[in-house]
């Protein structure tokens, strides 16, 4: 919901899960709560940990800062285990209700024994919200990353994302999520040379809101390419999220991705904690 450059598999995963949290986003509260502003409130702003992202933008003079942890385990081809933190992202609002600026601080991937550990790529961008209609929410983001990781895990250049973002309430309890994501990534190719590659990535998910201040989730992800002329990939992840006030939220996930072409196959356990002033 996150295209870095990495040396094993489960660098790969781990660094792309980032960067689809962050980026193409990235890591929300999918199902807002039924409210007069179905913006209101720090579970319908989150967009951590699903892929997807909320079509919600932080209010003016309030700063949500979003950070976790990973560990990714891959199997097949390049197995491995890496850990991947601190995934932050600090939100800031503007002077519009409906805008926001981000700043995506880069991530540190360590890696099990002789695999390459180090920082990744930063990226900014900006979340908006366009609107709403009945039980519909919608809004959009654009993020921009720099290549100033370190060798291993940097992209080798810019990586681009453009993010249609929507909810759908299906009453009080159940709601519909989900982004579609457009990026211009980048990764190493055969050579070892960094090449430039198109990605479509939809989010789409199901939420159930347990009560005002806790939610249970499931997502599936799909990546028109994981790669430089490689195939495509999925990934589900399932995760629960609890507000401790208007402030804090923690949250748990586990996603698994099934085997792709290569035979490769990924699954992690993660937590994160949000906080809003």
């Amino acid at each position: 919901m996150k295209a870095i450059r990495l040396a094993t598999g489960a660098l790969v995963f781990a660094c792309g899960l980032a960067f689809a949290q962050t980026a193409a986003a990235a890591q929300t509260a999918p199902s807002p709560a039924p409210t007069q502003n179905p913006c209101e409130g720090i579970l319908n702003l989150i967009n951590r940990p699903t892929l997807a992202s909320a079509p919600c933008a932080v209010a003016p003079n309030h700063v949500l800062v979003e950070s976790g942890y990973a560990n990714v385990v891959s199997m097949g081809p390049a197995a491995g285990v890496a850990s991947n933190y601190p995934q932050a992202v600090i939100r800031i609002g503007s002077f519009d209700p409906n805008f926001e600026f981000d700043v995506f601080a880069p991530n540190y991937t360590h890696a099990g024994a002789g695999a390459p550990s180090g920082w990744g790529d930063v990226s900014i961008g900006t979340q908006f919200h366009l609107g709403q209609s009945g039980n519909a929410v919608w809004g959009g983001g654009a993020i921009v990353s720099l290549p100033t990781g370190t060798r291993a895990f940097t992209a080798g250049a810019a990586q681009y994302t453009a993010d249609v973002n929507w909810v759908y309430n299906l009453g009080p309890v159940f709601g519909l999520f989900g982004t579609e994501s457009f990026n211009a990534l980048s990764a190493p190719n055969a050579s070892g040379n960094a090449q430039s590659y198109f990605a479509f990535i939809p989010s789409t998910g199901v939420s159930a809101q347990l009560s005002p201040a806790s939610v249970l989730y499931g997502e599936y992800n799909y990546f028109s390419q994981e790669g430089p002329n490689l195939g495509s990939k999925s990934l589900l992840d399932f995760g629960y999220e609890q507000a401790l006030g208007p402030h804090v939220v923690l949250d748990v996930e586990y996603g698994f991705s099934p085997p792709d072409a290569l035979g490769r196959k990924q699954h992690y356990v993660g937590a994160g904690l949000s906080f809003m002033n």
